[in-house]
């Protein structure tokens, strides 16, 4: 059964399973473990939304705005200031509960949902702008980033989205090593908490990938850019 809740039709999921190495499948919610308990940490440091959200949201002047991957929402703050309807979606409970809180310290009305990128439940056309800051590089495939793409095409109007960079000097052993596991570019970055290395996924990507993909599902390139260790890209639908 659908619930219905406005513009947006919230439907069930599938379990999903991805193949992370030949031979070897892993459930997706290892992943998901893995945010769960960063989520705090991850939330208390990172508070601002990004320099280029912030730019790009003085050209946008009406909603809705669906953030992709929204961590605790902080990239939504530039449009919620605009009185811009936003609606956050994270695979993480830990990541919505602070995207809670800090929309409620900055006495923002809150409309988030839990759910995953590849399989979005939103109905066609339901977004004017679609955001995925950092997001899509997480997706542990090339079939997985693909549909969500997809989807992102297929729920929105314009998109922003950013990727980690390939060739940064912090990658180069990762990248060998990837390279020698069968696996190139697909890099594990630790994260210390509170003793604990938790092992985060990353598809480091070059512009020439990132051109390639978005094309490859069919959406148009505006502008695709750098600045420090990330590919930033303006596509329409």
């Amino acid at each position: 059964m659908a619930k219905d809740i406005g513009l947006w039709t919230l439907e069930g999921h599938p379990r999903t399973w991805v193949r992370i190495l030949p031979g070897l499948f892993c459930d997706f919610m290892e992943q998901r473990e893995v945010w769960e308990s960063l989520a705090d940490s991850w939330t208390n440091l990172h508070a601002k939304p990004e320099e280029e959200v912030i730019k790009f949201s003085n050209i946008i002047n009406k909603g809705p705005v669906l953030d992709l991957g929204c961590g605790n929402c902080r990239n939504s703050l530039p449009f919620f200031e605009r009185k811009i309807d936003c609606v956050g979606l994270d695979f993480s409970k830990g990541m919505i509960r602070g995207a809670k809180k800090l929309l409620k310290k900055k006495k923002f009305n809150e409309n988030l949902i839990i759910g995953d990128l590849e399989n979005l439940p939103f109905k066609k056309g339901s977004f004017l702008l679609v955001l995925c800051i950092r997001t899509l590089h997480h997706l542990e495939t090339r079939e997985l980033r693909l549909k969500t793409l997809e989807e992102m095409k297929r729920v929105g109007i314009k998109i922003l989205m950013s990727v980690w960079k390939r060739w940064q000097p912090r990658f180069v052993w990762k990248l060998i090593k990837s390279f020698f596991a069968g696996h190139f570019a697909d890099v594990y970055v630790d994260w210390n908490y509170h003793g604990k290395i938790y092992k985060r996924f990353y598809h480091l990507y070059t512009k020439e990938e990132l051109e390639y993909d978005l094309k490859e599902v069919g959406l148009k390139i505006e502008k695709i850019w750098y600045d420090d260790g990330n590919i930033w890209s303006s596509v329409i639908v």
